[in-house]
């Protein structure tokens, strides 16, 4: 190592010390706006998609956690201690009353042109639907409701 790197050495460390505190007052005291090459930049940090991220938040309103808590304290370990509740047999139990949709909720849509069809599955009813591609329904004919 010459002599003569030692000084550029020291200029480019106490630049890049500036710069990064320069950017870090920038983003703390909150008025500095991202633009688009810190936003590609830290873009390459965030996971893939698919998986779970905090892309924002909103913070809450100043005083909003001040309120006391006004139930009385609960103590873990009685709570803990408590008797386990006894569970019944409820696998010979019949309903009381069954709730079914029965319109259809169709979850996929596959068109035919070949044999001029539209077929749909149904969820709800668990139905295959075939429809005829080229028909129209009526102007005179309304919607079930």
């Amino acid at each position: 190592m010459s002599g003569n790197d030692r000084p550029r050495r020291i200029y480019f460390v106490a630049l890049l010390t500036l710069v990064a505190v320069l950017a870090g007052w920038a983003l703390v005291a909150g008025n500095f706006k991202l633009t688009e090459p810190f936003t590609a930049v830290f873009s390459l940090f965030r996971k893939p998609v698919g998986s779970a991220q905090l892309v924002s938040y909103d913070p809450l309103p100043a005083g909003a956690m001040d309120d006391e808590c006004n139930g009385p304290p609960v103590d873990v370990s009685s709570a803990l201690a408590a008797e386990p509740m006894q569970e019944a047999d409820v696998s010979a139990k019949k309903p009381v009353r069954m709730i079914r949709d029965r319109y259809a909720s169709y979850s996929s849509v596959a068109v035919d042109p070949t044999n001029d069809e539209v077929v749909l599955t149904d969820e709800n009813l668990f139905n295959i639907l075939a429809y005829n591609r080229l028909d129209n329904t009526p102007s005179t004919r309304h919607s079930r409701r």
